[in-house]
């Protein structure tokens, strides 16, 4: 026996090539090895595991399962673990590998990277590299195979986990409670559950069903894997927002759950520092003047660090990349079947006629029952019930495109962003998707922006460590497809931005200068700016009066901002105008009332020239602000850049609550606006219950008390006769992609009457649904690329709903029974 060892390992040295360290003979460490630049290799053998959460099997074997610790939930709804770890399924891993027993060193990354300025990723983590991208790490092991003459390269998620659980099947691979640092696990792995984070091979992808064997993930993606621990750092140091404050309830990123086996969080694998010279500009130039005492102006300011210094390192398997195929990569469903032509986009309610519709926007679930029921009966896993910060735009083809962020609590690291389609024609809202999403990470306070035909969605990371000011991505094919995410390199030190949260405004100056609107220190504002196109940015400087301003550029040049958030004047708004491009502001009091916490107010250029003004009756009850009465929520319009505004209340109009009654608009919360080409005024509200999207014209607000009340009324619309034209477009190679009808209504828009069938480009349906008058009838159903069915929605005459979810095998997986947005009942079919 001992001889067939010693040749065992005499085999893989010479195989190697390099300087092996050899343990003695019949030592239980003997498969650990030593490569030529110091990295411990351990030998893993074959094997097949559970991948994923892990339920117990039953309420009193606490050894059967994942059971967590009641200190270990962070929030009631992640105790049976995050949307993204299920289901659990069966990994066989069919061949042996090596992996390093710990994360990469700094002066073994400095090897390949003799520059690599180590000093400042060490942070907490030190000895272990951070604060690399994805890309470096790649490049690292690209590097090692050259120079040892054999494959190195980054684990897959699933050898990762298979390796982390060490033949465990509780939430550590220490039991219920995390291991000390450095401290080995049961197949002499070390700091799984502690220190740096560790990128993985894989794009993020939601599970599949069934077992797997050798899995690699799906072929594209936005967010590459990470493992060993969450994303959002939040201490009184590194985040100057919450400095002096209880930092405990912003601090969930640190909880063990997040470093749990199981545990997945993702980032783009772009997400790392920008280039030497940035850094230097940033760390050198303060621009613009910071206040006088302690500078926490940037995240990492206190440590001296800029953006992309985060916490995620890296460990490397030695072997060949398993030869199974990726899998087609899901989309989100806003993403699917979106078309290109713009027709009618210009039909609509006559202008100088009161036009107003309203109708709702999301599905109307409890917590506890988004996550025990909504996302087994086919909503999108990891939709929230706590939507804020709206924002839409409509897009060159006609659709409206909203943006909230979405989850359960606000200042969690399971937020992320929700888009959600309204199809140009149709009376219905999608179901609303789950994306874009750093794992474990808060992302927050979406923009999103129209740049003549290119699409930009940004957001903010407020916790995430190492983050960034904000990042952002673009579509130019009315967000069917979206280019890869980009971090802002500054070119000066961005100063006094207290969170990383942009705000919903974005525009372009006459030079072709970029504007994003941002949170600055304490309750002021700025704009972040870009000259090319969004390769470098800088901070222009000046900082408006209040928190969570609105901007806008007048025909002079001049931007006005309207700022809120608990700031006032008299118990105004301040008023905020720059004739210098943002580097120095002049305040003065507004005509509108000023806002408590929890709203905001947004104000759009109209193209008749008009300013419009939506927002709430909150802080109108102030004895000093005259003019203003009642409570709910308003719009304006100036003809004055606003000067003075013709103020009307809005209203729930057609949609109706379950008694029948119109529903109140009681806020609209973080507002969104936008006006699309037929001049149709579109709001989409939060925290309003239900949310709305109000569709409105000028009309409306200049009529008539009794002429407005009029337009609210008007409900079923029917198509002229005549006017029904059957429409449709082709892939690039002929073949066809969509076939539909569209016609006028009584009311000048443009709806959707008729039969809506998309294909594959194989030929197979891919969706088909029927409108009448904009208004789903009869069946939908969305199949999958082998002609299976993914999901039904039957729409009865009575009013209710069925949802219907198909398993890949085309058996019923649930079944929903809905009124409106509301769920009345469903049942859930067995495999």
């Amino acid at each position: 026996m001992f001889g067939y060892k010693l040749l065992r390992v005499v085999g893989f040295m010479l195989t190697c090539g390099c300087a092996c360290i050899v343990l003695a003979a019949g030592n239980p460490e003997e498969r650990i090895v030593t490569n030529s630049i110091g990295i411990k290799l351990v030998r893993i053998e074959p094997g097949t595991f559970t991948m994923g959460f892990a339920p117990l099997s039953s309420v009193e074997d606490r050894k059967g399962g994942d059971a967590l610790k009641p200190e270990y939930i962070p929030r009631k709804h992640l105790k049976s673990g995050n949307y993204d770890e299920s289901p659990r399924h069966k990994v066989t891993i069919t061949k042996p590998f090596y992996i390093s027993e710990t994360e990469v060193t700094i002066e073994q990354f400095k090897k390949f990277r003799p520059d690599f300025p180590g000093f400042k990723a060490k942070l907490d983590y030190d000895p272990y590299v951070s604060g690399i991208s994805w890309y470096d790490a790649v490049a690292f092991c690209k590097w090692l195979s050259a120079k040892e003459g054999r494959p190195y390269r980054l684990p897959s998620e699933a050898e990762w986990e298979y390796v982390c659980r060490a033949g465990t099947t509780t939430p550590f691979s220490s039991g219920e409670s995390p291991p000390q640092p450095q401290t080995p696990n049961q197949w002499a792995m070390k700091n799984m559950h502690t220190g740096v984070l560790e990128w993985c091979y894989d794009w993020h992808g939601l599970y599949r069903e069934g077992p797997q064997t050798d899995p690699v993930g799906p072929k594209h993606g936005w967010m590459k894997v990470v493992r060993g621990g969450g994303l959002d750092i939040l201490d009184k140091q590194t985040m100057s927002f919450y400095f002096g404050r209880d930092v405990e309830p912003y601090s969930l990123g640190q909880n063990p759950f997040y470093s749990r086996s199981a545990n997945r969080a993702s980032v783009p694998p772009s997400f790392a520092p920008p280039p030497r010279e940035y850094q230097a500009k940033q760390m050198e130039c303060i621009n613009p003047p910071l206040p006088p005492g302690p500078q926490l102006s940037s995240p990492y300011r206190a440590k001296g660090l800029v953006g992309g210094w985060h916490n995620i390192g890296f460990r490397v398997v030695q072997a060949p990349m398993p030869k199974t195929k990726s899998y087609e990569t899901e989309l989100p469903f806003f993403q699917k079947c979106v078309k290109q032509t713009g027709v009618g986009t210009s039909k609509g309610p006559a202008l100088a006629q009161p036009y107003y519709r309203t109708r709702r926007i999301f599905p109307s679930l409890s917590t506890e029952q988004m996550v025990n029921v909504g996302w087994k009966i086919g909503l999108p896993p990891g939709l929230g019930t706590n939507r804020h910060n709206g924002a839409v735009i409509a897009l060159p083809n006609g659709d409206l495109l909203a943006c909230y962020y979405n989850g359960f609590v606000e200042s969690d690291p399971d937020l992320s962003i929700q888009l959600i389609r309204l199809r140009y024609g149709s009376n219905h809202w999608d179901i609303p998707s789950v994306w874009p999403d750093f794992l474990d990470g808060n992302d927050a306070s979406p923009f999103i922006w129209n740049d003549r035909g290119t699409i930009w969605l940004g957001w903010g990371g407020i916790h995430l460590a190492g983050g960034y000011p904000f990042q952002w991505t673009t579509s130019k094919d009315n967000g069917a497809t979206w280019e890869p995410i980009q971090f802002p390199i500054f070119d000066s030190r961005p100063g006094g931005y207290g969170r990383r949260q942009p705000i919903n405004a974005a525009f372009r100056g006459p030079d072709n200068t970029i504007y994003v609107a941002f949170d600055g220190w304490g309750s002021t504002c700025g704009l972040w700016a870009s000259k090319n196109n969004g390769k470098t940015w800088f901070d222009t400087g000046g900082r408006t009066l209040g928190l969570h301003s609105t901007f806008v550029l007048l025909d002079d040049n001049t931007i006005l901002a309207y700022a809120t958030r608990n700031r006032t004047i008299d118990g105004f708004c301040p008023k905020n105008v720059s004739t210098d491009w943002g580097k120095t502001w002049k305040v003065s009091r507004s005509p509108m009332p000023g806002q408590g916490g929890g709203r905001n107010p947004i104000m759009l250029k109209l193209a008749s020239g008009r300013l419009l003004y939506v927002s709430n009756f909150q802080r109108a009850r102030d004895p000093k602000v005259k003019g203003f009465t009642g409570s709910g929520a308003y719009v304006g319009l100036s003809d004055d850049n606003g000067q003075t505004w013709r103020i009307r209340k809005l209203v729930g109009g057609q949609t109706r609550d379950e008694q029948g009654k119109p529903v109140q608009v009681r806020t609209v919360g973080y507002v969104g606006a936008a006006q699309s080409a037929n001049g149709v005024i579109h709001l989409v509200t939060s925290r309003n219950n239900p949310d709305l999207h109000i569709e409105l014209n000028e009309a409306w607000i200049l009529a008539d008390d009794d002429a407005a009340r009029a337009a609210t009324l008007q409900d079923h619309i029917k198509v002229l006769g005549g006017s029904v034209k059957k429409l449709g477009e082709n892939y690039p190679s002929g073949k066809p992609k969509v076939g539909w009808s569209a016609g006028v209504g009584e009311d000048g828009r443009y709806l959707l009457d008729g039969k809506e069938i998309w294909y594959y480009e194989n030929g197979s349906k891919q969706w088909e649904v029927t409108y009448n008058a904009g208004t789903k009838v009869g069946t939908e159903t969305y199949w999958n690329t082998n002609g299976s069915p993914k999901w039904q929605w039957e729409y009865r005459k009575d009013g209710t709903r069925v949802l219907t979810v198909f398993r890949p095998n085309s058996k019923i997986k649930a079944e929903s029974h809905w009124r409106q947005d509301k769920l009345l009942s469903h049942k859930l079919y067995g495999p």
